[in-house]
């Protein structure tokens, strides 16, 4: 007898709920970041230590997603089972985490090491999560993803505050956060995902071989993506010391919120991108293409015009005083973090149309950009310096990806078989 689904829902509706989700899931990680300065004795200190940690961890995060959820999204001839993409996640999420380690062992202190490490375990469970929330995704069902992230924002968050204002060990927060994450995992996803098929089963290790060479390359680049910011950060921490870097991490936080709302907009569509270029609907390809950009123009627009008007009162209600001799880096930051916002989406259009080889060239290139321009910006404008190295490196990833874009786009559609609608 065959089991019953639950309903897939609309796209907008999708898109509803991983944008609340997500917006409240950030909303709670940025709030972490200020409680950290507002609850904890050593005030920008403890905030420069967790900022370290969160630009280190990136990259190795990005080892343990391998950038498969689009992959895994826009698999719309199920090449691979479900199990496969878990058990490939639950692999490069333990690689990740020994090289992130050992990485943190040579590079930092010890009281350093501990903290990258702690949040790097972390990371690790959101990256199991994400994976498992992908199985929701191709279901059509990201309600039950959205509702994930909002407990285990408001969750980790509380699991924070309350731990570092009763011990204030930035560490022990670090595992009260973990430990509700996983919570969360086992309570809630893993059992909603499992009503869309099996996530388990034997190892299929000749599938599972074949899907970590085809995306070898994006793994790289994504891992290779991650350090393009931790460079310049790196840089100024070497260069002024964690309290500068700390500074910066605080004002930053609140324009990462502009990046991934632009990806809630775009990551429901994944699939349909897939569906459009593999039946080579060019109409329905480029209308999507253009509503896409469309979204994330006005929301870059708003987010410009409500930093405009509301930096200087807000920032140093929320962040302290101290901070207000250094608002003129948050648009900068801003603008910096909507040209991401465009290289996130052009990477994973690349990844739906299979064309890792510019993704890895493009990113390879752009980290070596950030490498040679930080190296000098940092030194010569301090904090405004990761700014200039981050916009350089972005826009130009973005010519480089969107030339690939449309050569590609041009020559899958150059055939495409005429469709019943453009008669």
């Amino acid at each position: 007898m065959k089991s019953s689904q639950p309903k897939a829902l609309s796209l907008r509706q999708n898109i509803f709920w991983n944008t609340a989700g997500s917006a409240i899931y950030l909303g709670c990680q940025w709030l972490i970041t200020i409680l950290v300065v507002r609850l904890s004795a050593s005030g920008f200190t403890n905030s420069g230590l967790l900022t370290l940690a969160m630009a280190n961890t990136n990259i190795f995060y990005s080892i343990a997603i391998f950038n498969m959820r689009a992959y895994q999204v826009s698999d719309v001839l199920d090449k691979y089972k479900t199990h496969t993409y878990i058990q490939i996640r639950l692999f490069t999420s333990a690689v990740s985490l020994v090289m992130c380690a050992v990485y943190a062992a040579l590079a930092f202190s010890s009281e350093t090491f501990s903290c990258i490490v702690l949040y790097m375990c972390f990371k690790v469970t959101e990256a199991v999560i994400d994976i498992i929330q992908g199985v929701d995704q191709r279901a059509a069902r990201m309600d039950i993803s959205g509702k994930s992230m909002a407990v285990r924002g408001v969750g980790t968050a509380a699991a924070f505050a309350a731990v570092i204002a009763l011990t204030d060990s930035l560490n022990l927060a670090i595992i009260a956060m973990t430990l509700v994450s996983l919570l969360v995992m086992a309570c809630y996803d893993i059992p909603q995902a499992g009503k869309f098929g099996r996530l388990w089963g034997p190892a299929d290790v000749p599938a599972m071989g074949h899907l970590l060479l085809e995306c070898l390359p994006m793994g790289i680049a994504s891992a290779l993506s991650s350090s393009i910011t931790a460079i310049p950060r790196n840089f100024l921490d070497a260069a002024y010391g964690s309290e500068i870097l700390g500074i910066y991490g605080a004002i930053s936080v609140p324009t990462v919120i502009v990046q991934v709302a632009a990806t809630y907009i775009f990551n429901p569509m994944l699939s349909i991108y897939a569906e459009h270029y593999c039946l080579r609907k060019k109409r329905e390809f480029l209308r999507l293409f253009g509503q896409t950009l469309l979204a994330i123009a006005l929301l870059s627009a708003a987010a410009l015009a409500a930093a405009a008007l509301l930096q200087e009162p807000l920032l140093p209600l929320i962040l302290g005083e101290d901070i207000r001799p250094y608002i003129y880096l948050f648009i900068p930051m801003l603008v910096c973090t909507i040209l991401n916002a465009a290289v996130w989406f052009l990477t994973n259009l690349l990844i739906v149309i299979r064309d890792f080889r510019t993704y890895f060239a493009g990113t390879v290139l752009a980290v070596a950009l950030s490498w040679a321009v930080g190296r000098f910006a940092v030194e010569a404008w301090s904090m405004q310096g990761v700014n200039a190295t981050l916009f350089a490196v972005y826009a130009a990833e973005i010519v480089i990806f969107a030339a690939a874009l449309a050569v590609r786009l041009k020559k899958q559609f150059s055939t495409s078989r005429k469709e019943p609608s453009d008669t």
